[in-house]
Formats: C-alpha cells, structure tokens, sequence
C-alpha cells in the first residue's frame, strides 16, 4: 500500500534519493529542488546555479554530489545547502538520469539513447554504444559491472560487464522513467501511470495496483530500512513502508554453517522439495538444482563466494567457502 501526499507550490520534481547523511534530496523544473532531513514530514526548497532544470542526481563514495539536466548541463556540490557549480559537458544532449557504482564510477543517460559513463569521480565522459533509439530516462547501478536503465515505450536495458554491451529486456507501451533494486533479484520500476516489480533481476516484471495511475511517477528510492519513495507531478510522493519482495528471514531452509562448507539443510525434508535457483550477488542465474530426499542442497562445484538462493518466494543468501571446513 502506498500513502501519498502533495506539496503545493512546488515544481516538478524528477529526481528523489537519500544522501549518505541521511537527508532526502529530490531536483526537477525551474532550477529548483528540495531537500527532507526527517524523513519526509518536512521539506526545504534550494536552487541550482544558472537556474538550470536539473533531471538527476547521486553521490559518489566520496561524498561528492553530482546532477544533470538539460542541454547536457552537469553540476557538483560538497553539500546540498552550500550551492551547486556549473562543470564541463561532452554533449548538448537532454541528461535525465544519473547514478554512481559502490566503486565510483558514473553513469549517465539521456535522450537518443544516450550513455556516458565516467570512471574519475565525473570530470570526464565516456559515450558508449548502445542500440536503443529511445530516450533513457532512469538508472539503477549495482557495482560497476550491473547496470540498469529505462527508457520511453517501456524499455528497460541491462548490461553485466560495465556497459561494454547492454541487453533489451523489457519493452511495452508506457514509458518508464526511474528504477530502483532493493537487492540483486528485486527491484521496482516507475512510470506514466505505472508501478513495476521484479523479483528475478530484472528477467520478469509484474505490475503493482496504484489507485492515481492518472499521475505520471518520475522516480523512485529506497532506504536501508525497506522504505520505499517515489516522486512525481505536482509535488506527488508516494511511501511504501513495508515492500512486497525483499529478502525475508522466515525461509524454509537452514543456513547451516553459515559460512557454508558447502551444503544447505532443509527444515523439511522430503520427496517433493521444489527446485532452487542459484544467483551471483550481482543478479545472474548460475544454476538451477533439486535437495535430495534428505533435504540437502550439495554445492560443493561452485567457487567461494557470496551467492543469493530462491525457492518460490523465499530468498536467502549464503557464503559458500568449500575449503574452509
């Protein structure tokens, strides 16, 4: 269930995150944006240099805000309240969305299918290649290879090796506009009218009700604690408290030893055991297995790591060090 709520007097606003202080920040129309550091009960209203309309924004691990916008305008600043400063651009191109890996690097989309991704804290910029004619509008990094980006007639991309390729997983009729993945498997995406949700890393989407489907969503977050914010036309905001497909505790499989030997115990064992699927941390199905009639799970043939297990709808994650026992 969503709760909403509407700012009067306020612009558009086309981009909303937490900064690594905790705060909320959204940026939009008119060179304005505001900020929240309570969780949204209250906001403050800023403004970007040269009153330019500011699309997105992020953070690198750094501490460094950056935002883009129109006529490829790219901007920078220490803190929110302490004003924005005007950097060089490669493109005069429309920049609508914008986002840092874990490691620092940047990626950045706009219309025409552009991406430019920059690898030294966003003084220079990469364009890549990507065969989409539409207009990019969102992006949600997970480390510096796992990328995914929307676009307009419902396209979302995704790319496993840093943008060197992207792939065409979803299109549809409404355009998408922002993403965001609470884990590697399970993500949201927003749009015109339109929530979506996967629970397999972006292979499969579902659509959620949303009762104001006559109000365009711009953009989505989400916080450490499962709270989920999306922000949209005419001040809208939306709060989902409580999510449907995060990682839950109560599975039906022990973690047992945890770093793992290389084995997982079912509570309940049995001839019916469904299958379970296998995935990198990073979101990638590596293999799809069956527990023997004694409930257990050999993975001995995988490599030491982390690995994230699903079985219908329960998710768990393991780290698998064979040689440690």
């Amino acid at each position: 269930t969503w709760n909403f709520q509407v700012l009067q007097d306020q612009p558009i606003q086309y981009a909303i995150g937490s900064t690594q202080d905790g705060r909320l920040f959204c940026s939009g129309f008119e060179g304005k944006g505001m900020y929240s550091s309570d969780l949204g009960l209250s906001w403050t209203s800023m403004e970007f240099a040269n009153g330019s309309w500011m699309m997105d924004w992020t953070q690198t691990p750094q501490g460094k805000l950056i935002a883009c916008g129109l006529n490829g305008s790219i901007q920078v600043s220490n803190q929110i309240e302490n004003g924005w400063t005007l950097v060089p651009s490669t493109t005069q191109s429309w920049l609508l969305a914008l986002a840092c890996s874990p490691e620092g690097h940047l990626w950045c989309v706009g219309e025409n299918g552009t991406i430019l991704k920059s690898t030294d804290q966003g003084n220079a910029w990469e364009k890549q290649d990507v065969e989409a004619p539409e207009t990019l509008t969102g992006l949600h990094v997970l480390n510096k290879d796992t990328v995914f980006a929307t676009g307009f007639d419902g396209l979302i991309l995704r790319t496993y090796n840093g943008g060197e390729s992207w792939q065409r997983i979803r299109t549809g009729e409404q355009n998408l506009n922002d993403l965001w993945f609470a884990s590697p498997l399970t993500g949201w995406a927003v749009g015109d009218g339109i929530i979506l949700h996967t629970t397999d890393g972006g292979n499969s989407w579902t659509q959620q009700p949303y009762p104001l489907n006559h109000l365009e969503i711009s953009a989505i977050t989400g916080l450490a604690n499962g709270t989920l914010y999306a922000s949209g036309k005419g001040g809208l905001l939306l709060k989902q408290s409580k999510p449907m497909g995060l990682e839950s505790p109560n599975h039906d499989f022990l973690l047992f030893p945890n770093p793992s030997a290389g084995w997982v115990q079912w509570l309940k064992p049995g001839p019916n055991i469904p299958a379970v699927e296998i995935y990198t941390t990073e979101g990638r199905l590596i293999s799809t297995q069956t527990p023997d009639n004694q409930g257990v799970l050999h993975l001995n043939h995988l490599p030491k790591g982390t690995y994230v297990l699903v079985q219908g709808n329960t998710r768990a994650k393991l780290l698998l060090n064979p040689n440690e026992f």
